[in-house]
């Protein structure tokens, strides 16, 4: 279980790794994390030192998950282990939340700043990459939060959905409402699938 304080504290220590891996405004950055507060820790640590988040299935494989960071031209890639098939340079998340936090001033957000890059790759093509600003993921916060009519009493399971922007929006929409966003479907008040229509 993380709070909504120690989600903020984490994300402090994350920002600072970054910084001190020479992260800064408008570098992407590749996440291969499962779907987890590892993953929203990523997200708010990008946003305060205004890098942008490349979030990929941890199901890839090493060479689809360098050839994708490389596309998008990511200056880091963050997986949860380092051992095992992961592009050579990967770094720890445990690593990056484990940084002393400097004193620094704030970066401010811009509404059209990027925040969120949506990436793929279909057999035999280039991958592909789509840009979300700070805008529309709060846009789509507010809105997901209001379609779903969260409050915040409720859990919000988010394990059957694929680690993406889809994922993160919804995840955004349930903090905005003050509920709990969970990957454990046990205890949760809603569960929310993909479906093909």
């Amino acid at each position: 279980t993380v709070t909504f304080a120690e989600l903020g504290i984490r994300a402090e220590h994350m920002a600072a790794g970054l910084a001190e891996n020479s992260v800064c405004r408008g570098d992407v950055v590749a996440t291969v994390l499962p779907m987890a507060a590892e993953l929203f820790i990523s997200y708010f640590a990008c946003a305060q030192i205004g890098a942008v988040l490349l979030p990929l299935e941890h199901s890839l494989s090493g060479f689809e998950i360098s050839e994708i960071a490389r596309h998008c031209k990511s200056s880091i890639v963050i997986c949860e282990n380092t051992a095992g098939d992961v592009p050579d340079g990967a770094v720890s998340y445990h690593d990056l939340v484990a940084s002393e936090v400097p004193d620094r001033p704030r970066f401010v957000q811009v509404a059209a700043d990027p925040i969120l890059l949506t990436a793929g790759m279909a057999e035999e093509e280039q991958p592909r990459a789509g840009i979300l600003t700070h805008q529309n993921m709060q846009s789509a916060a507010r809105n997901t939060a209001l379609l779903l009519k969260l409050s915040s009493s409720e859990r919000i399971d988010l394990s059957a959905l694929p680690v993406g922007s889809l994922s993160l929006a919804l995840a955004l929409g349930a903090i905005a409402a003050g509920a709990a966003v969970t990957t454990d479907p046990v205890g949760a008040t809603h569960s929310l699938t993909l479906t093909n229509n």
